[in-house]
């Protein structure tokens, strides 16, 4: 929805950061791979929106990082590196 998209990018140029959800999982390293994460700890994670497209896509025609709270389930919780 176009208008939905340009309300938000009204709310993020007046000062506003509305924060998109997304459902993470960790994914085995072969299963998928990331170019541009390869030196990240999450390196082996996959991110699903809930909700926000719309917001995300308002974030990116402006060219602002965006605010995302992820939920993320890990299979096995020992892999998890403790991020610095």
């Amino acid at each position: 929805n176009r208008l939905r998209i340009e309300d938000y990018k009204k709310m993020i140029t007046s000062g506003k950061r509305p924060v998109a959800i997304t459902l993470g999982r960790d994914v085995d390293e072969d299963e998928i791979y990331y170019p541009n994460f390869e030196n990240s700890t999450l390196s082996s994670l996959t991110n699903f929106v809930l909700d926000g497209h719309h917001k995300l896509k308002a974030y990116k025609e402006l060219n602002i990082p965006p605010r995302i709270v992820s939920i993320i389930l890990f299979s096995d919780y020992k892999k998890v590196k403790k991020v610095q």
